[in-house]
């Protein structure tokens, strides 16, 4: 009896767990840092509750050097672009982050400023190995969006 009522309850929080995760468009909060998949939204918590949508869309370029080869070319980079809507005005900007670096500090230099916002690109996933292609679908960004 006490088995089955545990198992139960196990069924009950994975299901649960379950739902949180199908969630494609997530709300996140100013100041917060957050990741999102290629093609997947994320909706802007703002402060005057304006609908604010950021959008990862695609990989512009993947020009980061493998780890093993990080003392040969510093100044590789990567490219991407994130859509922002915000009351139905559409502005597509790209962020880049270094290669040869794990993740980007949040203070880092290179940012982009648009609608009152400023977004920095801190992390892109996976990183290239040797021998490895990278499908689209498998790029994930991790960002933060600050009030300016």
């Amino acid at each position: 009896m006490k088995n089955s009522l545990l198992l139960i309850l196990l069924l009950v929080a994975g299901m649960t767990t379950c739902d949180k995760d199908d969630d494609k468009d997530s709300a996140i909060h100013v100041g917060d840092i957050f990741t999102v998949k290629i093609n997947d939204s994320v909706t802007l918590v703002t402060e005057n509750n304006s609908a604010t949508t950021v959008s990862f869309k695609k990989i512009l370029n993947e020009g980061r050097c493998y780890k093993s080869q990080c003392e040969l070319c510093y100044g590789s980079r990567a490219d991407i672009q994130i859509s922002i809507t915000q009351n139905s005005i559409i502005s597509n900007i790209d962020l880049s982050i270094w290669g040869c670096i794990d993740e980007e500090n949040e203070n880092n230099e290179i940012y982009k400023d648009t609608l009152g916002y400023r977004f920095r690109l801190l992390r892109l996933d996976p990183y290239p190995k040797e021998e490895t292609i990278i499908n689209q679908s498998d790029y994930q960004s991790k960002l933060k969006i600050m009030k300016i």
